[in-house]
């Protein structure tokens, strides 16, 4: 569209030319034909200056490696990578779950992120004892996201992992842990923060993850009185397919020994000729 506009705007310009020439030339050489080639000329310079122009703005335009982001961007996507990179504010993450849990109960566990001026703020938003909190420092952007995970517990999360935190500095997410398997168990927790281009697609900047806090998972009284239950009910079970099986195999032994007793009676039998008492009825 501009290389058509800049040839329309350069023919009008010869066109003026050529008419103030015309003007004040004799009138003999009003005829005088226009010089073809010094016309087609001034367009092929129009041209070759537009392509040049437009050459140019997909040079600038172009991507190029971005070492920020380790990818291939845009210049202008690259920059603003870098400045949310550099924007990340120092902060500090506090996870404090309880140490001991019930079987089959859930526990509401928080974690709690905040700028390093409110970390008291902070680890008190994390629950339970000040002095238990597994305080650790974290870089904090607009963007963040924290997941939860363990060994043997069922995690519900409250709220979506992923938050936009605007211009605030501190944030929190919560989880209902349900133990499933009593003994040790263990709880750690993951922060990321990440940048965002225009079009909505992530790139993580930094990521944190807590060491694994142990928890001791224990069951009620109640709950040992049902196991101890249901193991008996199992061993009588057991003890009870063991006597179906003993009395199966007692029954096919009882039927081994009575066809052995009847194959050895008749192999007694086999070829023994009759009395002769019983040959002639007579007695004679």
């Amino acid at each position: 569209m501009g290389k058509r506009v800049a040839m329309t705007v350069m023919m009008l310009g010869l066109w003026s030319c050529n008419a103030k020439v015309s003007d004040q030339a004799p009138t003999e050489n009003t005829s005088a034909p226009v010089d073809n080639a010094t016309i087609d000329g001034t367009v092929n310079m129009v041209e070759n200056a537009a392509a040049g122009a437009e050459n140019v703005s997909n040079s600038v335009s172009s991507d190029t490696w971005c070492a920020a982001a380790r990818a291939t961007l845009s210049a202008a996507e690259c920059r603003s990578l870098a400045e949310q990179r550099d924007s990340l504010e120092q902060g500090v993450a506090a996870f404090n779950p309880p140490r001991t849990m019930m079987r089959g109960e859930a526990t509401r566990v928080v974690l709690a992120i905040g700028a390093e001026a409110d970390r008291a703020e902070t680890v008190h938003a994390a629950g339970g004892t000040p002095s238990g909190a597994q305080v650790a420092p974290v870089r904090i952007g607009r963007y963040m996201r924290a997941s939860l995970s363990g060994s043997a517990f069922t995690i519900a999360a409250i709220g979506e992992p992923g938050r936009d935190l605007g211009m605030s500095s501190s944030e929190q997410w919560e989880w209902d842990v349900t133990p499933t398997r009593e003994g040790d168990q263990t709880l750690q927790v993951r922060v990321e923060s990440f940048a965002q281009d225009a079009q909505g697609r992530a790139t993580r900047l930094k990521l944190y993850q807590s060491p694994p806090i142990a928890v001791s998972v224990t069951i009620t009284d109640r709950q040992k009185r049902s196991e101890a239950i249901g193991d008996l009910k199992g061993d009588l079970d057991d003890t009870a397919g063991l006597f179906q099986s003993l009395r199966g195999w007692l029954l096919a032994l009882a039927g081994v020994i009575v066809a052995a007793s009847l194959v050895v009676w008749r192999m007694r039998g086999f070829g023994k000729k009759p009395d002769d008492d019983k040959n002639n009825p007579s007695g004679s």
